[in-house]
């Protein structure tokens, strides 16, 4: 009786927690308090991007956060003018993210740009759709020891590095229905592809 109750109580908390999700709206106008708004989200929220371009002066940190969604309306656009990561993902799990896009503004007295678009470090379950990381960036998505990371329908392109980097120890990792081009590699690894082969699942992208 005690273990029923028990089980009673943990799926209580845990649907009346998602039944109380909130959903968050932003605005380019708004662009200085994305990060405090995320600060802000509890499991099960969702942040909508309204449509327009985001002037940001700092990166947009994801910090031990779990179960968040964040959506773009129409032509959003998230331009960084600083030379660091755009999405900085730490310590994170089930995470959605769905039709941005996001480059940097090269600094005047720079050649190119030495930061990434979105850097993903200790962290699981990352699901990216409808996403475009244009140039400007040394690598579009580097996945440090992190697993279950799954980028589809996207558009990786002008990276100076690779579109694509994985660093440490990483596993389930899934590319699918993407078009990459114009980057000097499509996957740079610290460990072999071969290796990983059995970690990544590349399938019916666009590599040019």
């Amino acid at each position: 009786m005690k273990k029923v109750f028990s089980l009673f109580i943990m799926l209580y908390y845990y649907f009346s927690g998602h039944l109380m999700a909130h959903e968050f709206h932003i605005t380019p106008e708004q662009s200085s308090s994305i990060n405090e708004t995320i600060q802000k989200m509890k499991k099960g929220d969702k942040l909508i991007f309204a449509s327009g371009t985001y002037q940001l002066k700092k990166p947009i940190g994801i910090q031990r956060k779990s179960f968040l969604e964040f959506y773009a309306e129409k032509d959003v656009y998230i331009i960084l003018n600083e030379n660091a990561i755009i999405f900085y993902i730490y310590n994170s799990d089930n995470l959605t993210f769905k039709g941005f896009h996001a480059k940097h503004v090269m600094p005047y007295y720079s050649k190119h740009c030495t930061s990434g678009v979105m850097d993903i470090l200790y962290s699981h379950d990352i699901f990216m759709d409808h996403i475009e990381f244009n140039g400007s960036g040394i690598v579009g998505v580097q996945i440090r020891d992190s697993g279950s990371i799954t980028i589809q329908s996207s558009y990786l392109h002008h990276n100076t590095i690779s579109a694509i980097e994985i660093k440490g120890d990483v596993d389930n990792i899934l590319i699918q229905n993407n078009t990459i081009e114009n980057n000097p590699e499509f996957i740079k690894s610290t460990i072999s592809l071969d290796k990983l082969k059995d970690q990544l699942i590349i399938k019916n992208n666009i590599i040019r």
